[in-house]
Order: C-alpha cells, then structure tokens, then sequence
C-alpha cells in the first residue's frame, strides 16, 4: 500500500501494476519492468495519480463533491464598442458641450 500524491488515497500495489501495465501500452519509451517504473520519480508520480483518479471513479467521487463555480453572468447593460463613452482629446482641450 502508498499513498498517492495529491489526494492522500490509500493505494494497494496490484491496482499500481495494473494501472501501469495498461498505461504502458503505446509508451515504448517507459521502464520495461513494473519495479524499474516505480523507482523512476517522474513515471511512478503519473502511475500513481492516475490509479488515485481509477480509485476516486470507482469510489462515485465526482465533481459534484468540489464546491460550484460561480457562474458568469453578461453584463446587466451593454456597453456600445462603437464610440468611446470619453472622447479624451475634446476632455483635454477643455471643450465641454
């Protein structure tokens, strides 16, 4: 058992092995034995977190537990693009209608 990073799950190594052999599949370039892989910093973090990510699936961990986004709402009155709502160079020569 270990403990993934970031999401403190309890991780038993046969779901580490088999998590590994399925993402090993297409990476000809990974550790070409289970134990090379989980002393590589780098590919034994990825193994974990994703094996972290099959447990919480499992578990119904979803997004409905993180707290919502606040939604963004359009602005209550449009603003026209077209004109600049301060014409600058008539402010600054002081022409006031």
């Amino acid at each position: 058992m270990s403990v993934a990073p970031l999401t403190g799950v309890e991780l038993p190594d046969g779901l580490l092995q088999d998590t590994w052999e399925r993402m090993r599949q297409g990476r000809a370039h990974w550790p070409a034995d289970f134990q090379q892989s989980m002393a590589h910093p780098l590919v034994s973090r990825v193994v974990r977190i994703r094996a972290a990510l099959r447990v919480r699936r499992r578990a119904g961990v979803s997004q409905s537990s993180q707290p919502p986004r606040a939604e963004r709402r359009a602005p209550s009155s449009p603003v026209s693009t077209n004109r600049p709502a301060v014409d600058r160079k008539r402010a600054a020569a002081a022409d006031n209608d």
